[in-house]
């Protein structure tokens, strides 16, 4: 076995966990089963469905657009794009599980012919796209320019590219369990800085950037605080995926993003045009 298939393994024994399906169907029906309701999930990053609508105000691409979702997770950020933008969405993951996790809740809320989640890696993947983006991916992976290269290659000339990920702080060292690896040793945190010097490499060009770790953070202690009072987690959540040891993850998460080892922000690129 080579060192990037081990690698990959490992992440994805992180994130893949049986029965999940079944976990978040019997959650959802307990909270009412409306389409929203899936937002506690399938918005497998920080702000959900808050972050989600940030994004979409930045894209301005005609309705049935063709738009690419690399690291599509379970779907929810897809879903959006279809429903609220009208596009036409085809998410990728390296999980299997995932998409078929993905593929089946798009079905539940009507949105299956307008979205499609493949379990491939963007580097083998054909088609040419009006726009795409990568919510919360970066951190699993090692070499970003080769990525977003990948990605460059799937999209038209001018087309956007945005990325909403988490990024190395000047705090201290991050603690771990984090939502994308158990270890650090099986985390790729970067620095902002170095992640737009991938993406300058990689043939972007960079339009604007924010930063939201204020918001994150705020997010992240409502979120712990209320998970406390209740004395647990809510019939729908992350821990349904990710299994007990989400339990860990919030309070280090929010530890990171208050101590400033890590930060959340959006890097918003274009393809140059050559």
């Amino acid at each position: 076995m080579t060192t990037d298939q081990a690698n990959r393994d490992r992440m994805l024994a992180h994130y893949e966990k049986a029965g999940a399906l079944e976990r978040i169907l019997a959650g959802w029906r307990a909270m009412g089963g409306a389409p929203e309701a899936l937002a506690a999930v399938d918005e497998f990053h920080i702000r959900g469905p808050m972050a989600t609508k940030m994004l979409l105000d930045r894209l301005d691409l005609p309705p049935d657009a063709r738009f690419l979702d690399v690291g599509s997770g379970l779907g929810g950020p897809a879903r959006a794009l279809a429903k609220q933008k009208g596009y036409r969405v085809t998410g990728l993951d390296l999980s299997a599980s995932y998409c078929e996790i993905a593929t089946e809740l798009s079905r539940h809320v009507g949105l299956a012919d307008t979205t499609d989640f493949l379990c491939q890696d963007v580097a083998d993947h054909d088609g040419i796209y009006d726009g795409a983006w990568t919510l919360h991916v970066g951190m699993n992976v090692q070499d970003k320019e080769g990525f977003y290269r990948a990605i460059r290659r799937r999209l038209k000339p001018g087309a956007p590219f945005i990325v909403y990920d988490m990024f190395r702080g000047d705090g201290p060292a991050p603690r771990y369990p984090m939502p994308w690896a158990d270890t650090a040793a099986d985390s790729h945190l970067e620095r902002r800085e170095l992640v737009e010097e991938a993406l300058s490499s990689a043939g972007f060009e960079i339009v604007d950037r924010d930063d939201d770790t204020e918001k994150a953070a705020a997010f992240m202690t409502k979120a712990v605080g209320k998970a406390q009072s209740a004395g647990g987690p809510p019939p729908l959540g992350l821990h349904l995926v990710l299994g007990p040891v989400f339990a860990e993850i919030a309070p280090n998460l929010l530890h990171n993003l208050s101590s400033g080892a890590m930060r959340v922000g959006v890097i918003v690129c274009r393809c140059w045009m050559g």
